[in-house]
């Protein structure tokens, strides 16, 4: 193996027969932007095994392999997804699945001649994930409309060889926070369906959606199968206690017995003071839905056996009373049982998160 990709202790041969073995359950119900990632990672995660050194490796998705063929100067590699041939220093052109490539005639050494292969090449607008191997593991962006337009990029961790820590997979969703829920307008972004009432004005009335924590569960399912390929990401698996909202999981090997890790249990509670129908909501229902959440965490975390675990409550209320006020009644248990607590909280229109943001704003949106 090469030097210095740490495989957290546990052989290169177990991991290359877990990568080529395991049944990944993790394309089911994913966006193209996901299934395109977790491909990448798998073949990412093979080539770290096999010792891959270099700078970069492009990958671009097409959905037209045979256009792209004919048109371009590139080779076609059949057996990519196989994990035998050295990717890094090209740009590659591939299903979204890798299932057939195509090796671009361009040698890539920095991350200008990426943009201008690319562009030159008339794939600048297209999905690509470019990983950068010059760590000590490799790291990675998705641009999902193309490196041209390289401000709107999305990270993506393809370090197997640990589990996911605490702070990465608070980045993880503090990011999301940022691009899909802060503002009204964020969680109507690309036609998905809104989080805040489709009414005109009702996001500053406070009234949420109709079950506004299954609509954020299937925003962030996708976004944490995209960032962190890594783990199987599933969401609400039967338990005896009833269903864990999210499940983050990976197989792993040892002494050629197989069986399945999993890393993180996330318990997702929408804190809104109004119903669907813009009825209030008392504070009483309001903490005991804060309270529940922590034990059902508990209970979803022993059942699964779970390493870690973590309530995110996304804050629909009127006030932004901060966690301390929030957390003032769970802090104790949920330090106790070593549950993570995170709080966002959701604005209701783009001026309050402005100036909120520029601190020109008080607590509350009344």
């Amino acid at each position: 193996m090469h030097k210095g990709r740490g495989t957290g202790g546990i052989e290169p041969a177990e991991i290359e027969e877990f990568i080529r073995s395991a049944n990944l359950p993790q394309d089911t119900g994913s966006s193209a932007d996901a299934r395109f990632c977790f491909g990448v990672a798998k073949l990412v995660a093979t080539r770290v095994v096999h010792g891959e050194s270099g700078d970069f490796s492009v990958f671009v998705s097409t959905d037209a392999i045979r256009i792209d063929e004919e048109r371009l100067a590139c080779d076609r590699v059949m057996m990519l997804q196989h994990g035998n041939d050295p990717i890094t220093g090209h740009i590659w052109i591939t299903t979204i699945g890798i299932t057939t490539s195509l090796r671009l005639r361009i040698d890539i050494t920095s991350e200008e001649s990426i943009t201008a292969g690319l562009e030159d090449a008339g794939l600048g607008n297209r999905p690509a994930v470019v990983v950068d191997w010059r760590g000590s593991s490799p790291s990675g962006r998705l641009y999902s409309t193309g490196v041209s337009n390289h401000d709107i990029s999305h990270p993506v961790n393809f370090d197997c060889s640990t589990p996911v820590s605490e702070g990465q997979l608070k980045r993880t969703l503090d990011l999301f926070y940022e691009t899909v829920l802060r503002t009204p307008s964020a969680t109507t972004m690309g036609h998905k369906l809104a989080i805040w009432g489709a009414n005109s004005g009702d996001a500053r009335k406070g009234i949420p959606s109709s079950r506004p924590e299954e609509r954020i569960q299937g925003r962030l399912l996708d976004s944490l199968r995209l960032s962190i390929p890594g783990l199987t990401w599933r969401a609400e698996p039967v338990t005896e206690d009833g269903r864990a909202d999210l499940v983050g999981s990976r197989p792993t090997s040892a002494g050629g017995i197989r069986a399945t890790v999993t890393e993180w249990i996330l318990e997702l509670k929408a804190l809104a003071d109004k119903t669907s129908t813009g009825n209030p909501v008392s504070a009483t229902k309001i903490a005991e839905a804060i309270i529940k959440g922590v034990e059902q965490a508990i209970a979803y975390r022993d059942n699964h056996h779970a390493l870690q675990a973590a309530v995110c409550y996304f804050d629909m209320r009127a006030t932004d009373e901060g966690d301390a006020v929030s957390f003032a009644d769970i802090r104790d248990l949920a330090s106790g049982e070593n549950i993570s607590l995170w709080r966002w909280y959701m604005f209701r229109s783009t001026d309050a998160a402005r100036h909120a943001k520029i601190g020109k704003l008080t607590h509350s949106q009344v």
